[in-house]
Order: C-alpha cells, then sequence, then structure tokens
C-alpha cells in the first residue's frame, strides 16, 4: 500500500531555556517556552510568541511531549497547533509526535 502525500507546510519554531520544574511525582518536568519563529509552504505565516512544549521525562527514559501554540497566516487568521508524543532520549533521540490543527 502506498501513502499519497503532499508536503502543506514546514514549521520552524524558535524555543528559550528551559524552566526546570522538578518532579511532579510522574516524572521530572520541564517547560519550554516558544518564543516565535516562521511557517512556510501552502501555508506562510508566523508562530505567535507565547506557546510552551511540556515535557516530562519518566525514570525509563521516555519523555512525553505537549507543545501549545499559535501560528499567525500572512492573511492574518489563527491556527491552533497542539503537538504531542514521546522521545526516548538515548544515542539516536527519536521523537514521535502527531499535530492537532
Amino acid at each position: 500500500m502506498t501513502l499519497d502525500t503532499e508536503l502543506i507546510m514546514k514549521l520552524h519554531v524558535n524555543c528559550d531555556l528551559d524552566m526546570e520544574v522538578k518532579s511532579d511525582g510522574s516524572g521530572y518536568l520541564r517547560v519550554i517556552p516558544i518564543t516565535g519563529g516562521y511557517v512556510e509552504g501552502k501555508v506562510n505565516g508566523s508562530v505567535v510568541i507565547g506557546g510552551a512544549d511540556w515535557n516530562t521525562t519518566r525514570e525509563n527514559g521516555i519523555a512525553h511531549v505537549f507543545a501549545k501554540y499559535l501560528i499567525k497566516t500572512e492573511d492574518g487568521e489563527y491556527i491552533a497547533v497542539e503537538n504531542e508524543g514521546k522521545i526516548r532520549f538515548d544515542e539516536a533521540s527519536k521523537i514521535k509526535t502527531t499535530p492537532r490543527f
């Protein structure tokens, strides 16, 4: 089976230094502020300052990531973005997330 895909946009998200919140009982929480960026492709615009990635690392070395932020398109429309998934902190450090717009 072949899945036909089409590139709609590339997101370039700028982040600030993470804020170490420490353990919340279920893992080590870091909050990473989103400080801007841009979007290019069939949708063009900017990443609005003020979102964040909430990153909780569990004892098994796998972190739950949840980023929430806004895109402002060139024509002034706002698109809400939620990106959730997992990252394994090892030599490969692969991130697997699912974005919702």
